[in-house]
């Protein structure tokens, strides 16, 4: 019985070989070799890739590091600028109330939404029209101009020097 069940099984092998191609076979076996092929450089070009990618990263991150590190000093930086403004402006204050307050009364701040343009033209008309000349009768012709901080300051002609008038200790400018 064993025989015949060998016989079974070798005839079913033989048809099972009969019915497929050897042709179909090996182009079966080389389409899966192609594959192969082609999934391997796949896999090397995208390890190339990984590894490429790992590199730039690290420049990256190295650079993004260096460079929040620049922003952190230059904000602590401002930090001590802005501070040391404000204390300037406290003694100022504190020393030379009028001037200060004269100073400070149409100090306006810049709106960020303005264009380039119209600051500049604002400017540029605040300066064209700062200066208006007095003059008395003779020797002394003093010039009063409008500085920027709103204090009227003499030039005195027989002098050359500047005198502000205010109410504070008067301050002589030399050109």
């Amino acid at each position: 019985m064993s025989g015949k069940s060998h016989a079974a099984s070798d005839a079913f092998l033989g048809s099972l070989t009969s019915m497929t191609n050897d042709e179909d076979m090996q182009g079966i076996l080389d389409a899966q070799n192609h594959m192969l092929g082609r999934f391997e450089k796949t896999n090397e070009m995208l390890s190339n890739f990984n590894s490429l990618s790992s590199q730039r990263y690290d420049n990256v991150q190295q650079q993004f590091s260096a460079h929040t590190q620049l922003l952190l000093d230059m904000k602590a930086d401002l930090d001590i600028i802005f501070r040391r403004l404000r204390t300037l402006k406290a003694k100022l204050a504190r020393d030379y109330p009028r001037a200060f307050a004269a100073a400070t009364k149409d100090e306006r701040k810049p709106d960020l939404g303005e264009d380039e343009e119209s600051l500049s033209n604002s400017k540029t008309d605040s300066l064209t029209g700062a200066s208006e000349k007095s003059s008395s009768d003779g020797a002394c012709a003093a010039e009063k101009v409008h500085h920027p901080e709103n204090t009227i300051v003499d030039k005195d002609s027989s002098s050359g020097a500047n005198v502000s008038k205010n109410s504070e200790p008067p301050v002589y400018l030399v050109d």
